[in-house]
C-alpha cells in the first residue's frame, strides 16, 4: 500500500506511449521517400502482384466481394 499507483508512474502512462496514428504516418512517408525500407510491406506488395497477374482478385471493391456475389446468384 506504501507504494504509487501504476497511474502516476512515468514508465507507464499513457502520455509515456507514442501516438501510433501520427508513426504509421510518418513511416509511410519516409517509405515514400525512399529513406525507409520495410521488408514485410514489399513482400505483401509482391505477392499481391503475383496475385493479379495469375488472375485473382486481391480486394475487390466494397460490394462486390463473396457475399455479393452469392446473393447476386439466387
Amino acid at each position: 500500500m506504501s507504494a504509487e499507483p501504476y497511474e502516476t508512474r512515468e514508465q507507464l502512462s499513457p502520455e509515456y506511449y507514442p501516438n501510433l496514428p501520427m508513426f504509421h504516418y510518418l513511416t509511410k512517408m519516409l517509405r515514400f521517400h525512399g529513406l525507409f525500407f520495410d521488408d514485410h510491406v514489399v513482400f505483401r506488395e509482391v505477392q499481391d502482384n503475383l496475385k493479379t497477374i495469375r488472375g485473382k482478385v486481391v480486394r475487390p471493391p466494397i460490394g462486390q466481394g463473396k457475399r455479393a456475389q452469392l446473393r447476386g446468384k439466387k
